[in-house]
């Protein structure tokens, strides 16, 4: 409570970048692709601007966070999800307070929503994401709240970055350009931020932009074909079989 945002925020992005270099220091691997997801890819973006040379290919797919943040003058209000937001209410996590109340509902959501192929399966799959979530103390889940916002436009309602990838410093950046990032979205993705990320990846020397036919935030549920397929157009079919 004593840190400003910016310090929050510095402190929560080098807990995952150091983390993920402690443990590839103690695999003792050299460089690795590092294929991330959602928040993940935020945090990962940055530890290919600390690390490049350990990132031979970033693969960041429904990335948050990665393009700037529309201007002040395009925003709408948000009402009081934006002060449950800023109080850090809103998140996962909070289900693990709630316990047994809503273990069942949040289970059958997680169900309806994952395309398995059996009721076990899907059982296991469940019980799997509730362990995620309520299992262990807040972390993950709290610095969301810390590292994004939410804003609305007119044209949609999504999360940014407090300190987006686009924004930092040109050395950084070309950090980032070394790992030749691909960023891959659901074509109904909620959390693609639209011609302000499209701008900055084409800006990005060697960077790509896919989309994957009918799928939205979660594309390696929603469409695991086709989202192994452009994985695989991304990488090559050589480095496929290391994914």
């Amino acid at each position: 409570w004593l840190l400003s945002q910016e310090e929050r925020i510095e402190g929560a992005i080098n807990f995952y970048v150091e983390s993920l270099e402690a443990w590839r220091a103690a695999l003792g691997i050299e460089s690795f692709d590092l294929i991330a997801h959602s928040i993940g890819g935020y945090f990962s973006a940055f530890y290919a601007m600390a690390y490049p040379g350990r990132v031979r290919r970033l693969v960041l797919h429904g990335a948050v966070g990665i393009g700037p943040a529309p201007p002040p003058e395009e925003r709408r209000p948000l009402g009081p999800f934006r002060g449950l937001w800023e109080q850090g209410f809103l998140h996962f996590g909070r289900l693990k307070h709630f316990g047994p109340l809503v273990r069942n509902t949040a289970k059958e959501g997680f169900k309806g929503y994952m395309a398995t192929e059996s009721e076990a399966e899907a059982e296991l799959l469940c019980e799997y994401w509730w362990q995620l979530l309520c299992a262990q103390p807040l972390s993950s889940d709290t610095s969301v709240n810390i590292c994004l916002t939410p804003i609305a436009t007119d044209e949609r309602t999504s999360m940014y970055g407090r300190r987006p990838v686009a924004e930092e410093g040109e050395a950084r950046l070309a950090n980032l350009a070394r790992t030749r990032p691909a960023f891959l979205y659901g074509e109904s993705d909620w959390l693609y931020g639209g011609d302000a990320l499209a701008d900055f990846i084409e800006a990005l020397p060697g960077a790509s932009l896919h989309f994957v036919p009918g799928a939205a935030h979660h594309e390696y549920l929603d469409q695991y074909r086709r989202y192994h397929a452009v994985l695989e157009e991304v990488l090559g079919r050589e480095d496929a079989g290391r994914v």
